[in-house]
């Protein structure tokens, strides 16, 4: 074990439902290895890339979370769920033959504005101006 000890990044395709930490718990009891850590939480509805750390890389691990990122998504159109993400069904579903590819563009959003339209409970605060009070 002493290549863990000296320290390795190991890449993990994190499966649905597996928390970052359950990730972390499994190569220390594999390893025996007490000091690992990630480069980032992923959300346990969330598959991808996790950077694990071991031994002297752990040093490494802010370098890694530095780097830019992709994320990628699949969505259900004509459908809501009471949660907005996996843990609930969708429902509510409705037609969606009166929408048109020319109906469906828009603009390149920021993940922020494209937030904003989607979930409601994510939207900013505005600030209400006193005169109006």
């Amino acid at each position: 074990m002493q290549p863990y000890l000296d320290g390795q990044v190991i890449l993990f395709d994190k499966p649905l439902k597996w928390t970052s930490f359950d990730i972390i718990k499994k190569v220390r009891y594999q390893t025996r290895i007490a000091k690992v850590g990630h480069a980032g939480t992923l959300d346990p509805l969330a598959t991808g890339l996790l950077i694990v750390c071991t031994g002297k890389f752990t040093k490494q691990i802010n370098d890694y979370m530095g780097m830019e990122k992709e994320y990628t998504g699949t969505i259900t159109l004509g459908a809501t769920t009471p949660t907005f993400d996996l843990e609930s069904e969708p429902t509510n579903f409705i037609s969606l033959e009166h929408i048109t590819a020319q109906k469906c563009w828009m603009p390149p959003l920021s993940l922020q504005e494209l937030l904003c339209k989607c979930h409601p409970c994510t939207r900013p605060l505005k600030r209400m101006d006193s005169a109006y009070i």
